[in-house]
C-alpha cells in the first residue's frame, strides 16, 4: 500500500509547485510556496490537501478495494511562515553523507499538528486559517481544538490552535474543479 500511495502523494506534492523533502517510512514532508506571496502559497497548500484527500477517494482506496486490502487513512499538519532548509552532515569525497532538511519552528508546529490529527484528519494551524480567506478555501477551515503543544518564542506562551481543513474537491478531476 505505501508502495502505491507515497509515489502518487509525491506527484501530487510536484503538480502544486511544492518541493518534496523526504518519506518518512509512510509519511511525507514536502513545502509549498518558495517565491510566492502569502496568499498562493496558501492556496497551494490546501489545495494540495484537498487533492491527496481526492485522490485517495478516487484512485487510491478504490483500487485498494478491488484487492480486498484494507483502506488507507491518513492525518496530516500543516502551517505557514518562514523555513530554512540546511545541509546536515558532512560533505566530504564522492559519498557526501548530508541531507537537505527544514530547520524551524514551522516545520516542527506541522509535525505536532500531523500527530495531533486523528484518522483522516488534515490540521493545519491559526496561520494558514488566517491567510486563507481570499483562497475559497475559508469555509472549509473548522476550528478543531487548541494542542497541548505550547512554544516560547518571541510571541512568549503561545499555545497551538488547530483548525481541520474539510475541503474536498468535487467530480473525477481535481485539478480543474472549483472549491
Amino acid at each position: 500500500m505505501v508502495g502505491l500511495f507515497i509515489p502518487e502523494v509525491i506527484e501530487i506534492v510536484r503538480d502544486y509547485g511544492g518541493y518534496f523533502e523526504k518519506n518518512t517510512g509512510d509519511g511525507v514532508l514536502a513545502y509549498f510556496g518558495a517565491g510566492e506571496d502569502d496568499e498562493t502559497a496558501v492556496r497551494m497548500v490546501l489545495d494540495y490537501l484537498a487533492t491527496v484527500k481526492w485522490a485517495l477517494a478516487n484512485h487510491v482506496n478504490p483500487r485498494l478495494e478491488e484487492w480486498n486490502q484494507d483502506l488507507i487513512s491518513i492525518s496530516a499538519g500543516a502551517t505557514y511562515g518562514t523555513t530554512f532548509v540546511a545541509r546536515i552532515g558532512a560533505k566530504s569525497g564522492t559519498h557526501a553523507m548530508n541531507r537537505l532538511t527544514a530547520v524551524s519552528e514551522v516545520a516542527n508546529i506541522a509535525s505536532r499538528l500531523e500527530e495531533k490529527a486523528g484518522e483522516n484528519e488534515y490540521l493545519v494551524g491559526s496561520r494558514i486559517r488566517q491567510l486563507a480567506q481570499d483562497t475559497g478555501w475559508a469555509g472549509h477551515l473548522d476550528y478543531s481544538q487548541p494542542t497541548d503543544y505550547e512554544w516560547y518564542g518571541k510571541d512568549r506562551d503561545r499555545r497551538l490552535l488547530a483548525y481541520n481543513f474539510t475541503g474536498e474537491w468535487e467530480g473525477t478531476e481535481s485539478a480543474n474543479l472549483e472549491t
